[in-house]
């Protein structure tokens, strides 16, 4: 039988010179992980696991496809279950009505100098820019809103340029014309109205050409950054919580409630996964075959930060288990099987 089958074996009786060494290393342990003496183990524990680090590859503890597998689990194939996004809108709901949102401005959150690169980066995306400019221009929904600003342009130029038009005859005549059409035809007046806009949308190619010039002109870098700066300007001291108006918790609630079926449907699809793998397969193409020390080096992990977050919750916890008296019997469940076993009955009877 291998010697780890009979580690498991337990011996028939508990044998006391057993017992009294368990009790023994459960104390020991206990000591060990406890008050300043935590600080010490943990010290010494890094020291002796940190130089492993320099000897092992990352590909060889952990294989790419393993990554994958559990990346895939938790991004895509696991339920989510009903109380995680109800806990989200509740903490969303709950920041939307905060009231450091009203004591915080926003140049306390974006200094302008960050302002002015975020700026920077997005006009270095002409290509971009033009894209936009050029497919809204040749949209319909443009089309239609030049030729109601052109209809109403003629619209207004008539009725305030026609000679006599303060004549009290010529009024009476404009609206003994207007009765007559509308008698004569209901919605006669609304017919001609479409068919007078849909004329200018058939003959507007060239004035939405100049509109896309213009926009192309005056989009230049200099203009826009100077007038994003400007409006900064003009609303970089306003409180955060100002912007609520225009984003209230059912809005909040709604657009989450939204966003999350979106992401619900996207990680069912073949693009999620396959987005994640390329990820991952990136990840390990430039630090696979590096060594532990080299990642944890370019991920900025050192001792003094591994040190750092293990006694950031581990006193807390390790204290409350010894004073609810939970702390002795969890390491005893970890120790007693082998205290118990065939082999150190063996041991000591030898």
């Amino acid at each position: 039988m291998p010697a780890a089958r009979k580690a498991v074996k337990k011996a028939d009786k508990k044998n006391p010179t057993a017992e009294a060494l368990l009790a023994a290393h459960i104390t020991w342990i206990e000591d060990r992980i406890s008050g300043d003496a935590l600080a010490a183990f943990v010290d010494k524990t890094l020291d002796d696991v940190l130089p492993l680090a320099k000897k092992l590859k990352l590909e060889e503890c952990v294989s790419r496809k393993s990554v994958k597998a559990v990346a895939t689990e938790y991004a895509a194939d696991m339920e989510i279950h009903p109380a995680i996004p109800e806990l989200v809108g509740d903490i969303a709901r709950a920041i939307h009505a905060s009231e450091a949102l009203d004591n915080t401005t926003l140049d306390e959150l974006v200094d302008e100098r960050t302002l002015g690169e975020l700026i920077d980066r997005i006009l270095e995306m002409q290509d971009l820019r033009e894209a936009v400019i050029h497919e809204t221009v040749a949209s319909p929904i443009f089309a239609g809103l030049v030729s109601d600003l052109l209809y109403g342009g003629i619209k207004d130029y008539l009725a305030n340029n026609l000679p006599g038009r303060n004549l009290g005859v010529v009024k009476s005549a404009t609206k003994i014309g207007q009765g007559m059409l509308k008698k004569a035809r209901p919605g006669i007046e609304a017919e001609a109205e479409e068919t007078i806009k849909r004329t200018i949308r058939k003959n507007i190619g060239d004035a939405l050409k100049i509109s896309e010039r213009y926009l192309l002109d005056t989009s230049r870098d200099e203009e826009v950054r100077d007038y994003m700066l400007e409006v900064w300007g003009q609303i970089k001291d306003q409180p955060v919580g100002e912007f609520r108006q225009f984003l209230n918790q059912e809005d909040m609630e709604s657009g989450f409630v939204a966003g999350f079926e979106f992401w619900k449907r996207l990680r069912q699809t073949e693009l999620y996964t396959g987005l994640i793998h390329v990820g991952i397969d990136q990840f390990y193409d430039k630090y696979g075959k590096k060594t532990l020390d080299h990642l944890l080096a370019e991920l900025g992990i050192d001792k003094a930060v591994m040190q750092r977050e293990a006694l950031r919750f581990a006193p807390q916890v390790i204290d409350l288990l010894r004073k609810k008296k939970l702390l002795a019997p969890l390491i005893r469940s970890g120790l007693e099987d082998f205290y118990h076993s065939d082999i150190v009955e063996g041991i000591l009877a030898s």
